[in-house]
């Protein structure tokens, strides 16, 4: 009857153990899907205090057109004034590894550019260190899909 108990104890322990484990790999998991959409939504509603706040003072952003950007340079441009209508982030997948992660998805980006409105098709990467402070996003790249310019009536 003890090896019975024995054995029943040493189960529930790495039971445990096991969903301890699960449980804090899907808390980061959550946690950088709701950092990416709070990026998103950073992004079209031009809040250079979230990036202020939530990027690596060393970030750097590639474009689709191969430009590199700042941290510095990205918050300057979104203090500018940004003209985008808001998107949700499609197909979004989140690879952790250690403190490390990289977030893959696509997004669907309208913009209106002078007399022009701008549909990018749009693929992206963002790479994400886990410190005491929380995630910080450290790198940032996109892929331009396809592109549709139509003048605005």
């Amino acid at each position: 009857m003890r090896a019975v108990k024995r054995t029943i104890i040493i189960l529930l322990l790495g039971f445990l153990a096991t969903s301890a484990f699960g449980a804090s790999f899907l808390s980061d998991e959550q946690a950088l899907r709701r950092l990416e959409r709070e990026q998103a939504v950073a992004t079209y509603e031009g809040d250079a205090g979230w990036f202020s706040a939530h990027v690596s003072d060393d970030y750097v952003l590639i474009t689709g057109s191969g430009a590199v950007k700042t941290k510095a340079q990205l918050i300057a441009e979104l203090e500018k004034g940004v003209v985008m209508e808001p998107y949700e982030p499609a197909d979004v997948t989140v690879r952790i590894h250690d403190n490390a992660a990289i977030i893959s998805g696509r997004i669907l980006r309208k913009t209106t550019e002078g007399a022009e409105r701008v549909t990018a098709d749009l693929r992206f990467t963002d790479v994400w260190i886990k410190t005491d402070h929380g995630w910080f996003c450290v790198s940032g790249q996109f892929s331009l899909v396809s592109i549709k310019r139509e003048r605005v009536k």
